[in-house]
């Protein structure tokens, strides 16, 4: 995670929720700049298959630490991703964000 992001459940651009976790502190990488996503704000993901996806943020909270109650979430069939990552004010709590695939 020092220099990537991992997929912590689901799957990658497939029907349902999938969770990707990463450290925010380091300038330049993956998720350093999570913190100024906001709602209606897309984000694209393109997967190893070269299938690219927009997904648009709809939800941000902050959560426990060991909270994981959101992964398995109902997505309607939907593509979905949570993006996890440390609350730099907080190391028992996580920053979340909730997005959806773009229709």
């Amino acid at each position: 995670m020092k220099k990537n992001i991992v997929a912590l459940y689901g799957d990658l651009n497939q029907s349902g929720n999938t969770v990707l976790a990463g450290h925010a502190y380091l300038i330049g990488t993956f998720f350093s700049d999570i913190y100024s996503l906001n709602d209606g704000d897309e984000i694209y993901i393109t997967d190893t298959r070269g299938k690219k996806i927009t997904y648009v943020v709809y939800k941000k909270f902050k959560a426990d630490k060991n909270d994981s109650s959101f992964y398995n979430r109902e997505t309607d069939d939907l593509k979905e991703i949570t993006l996890s990552t440390c609350a730099t004010e907080d190391v028992d709590k996580r920053n979340i964000i909730l997005a959806k695939e773009k229709k």
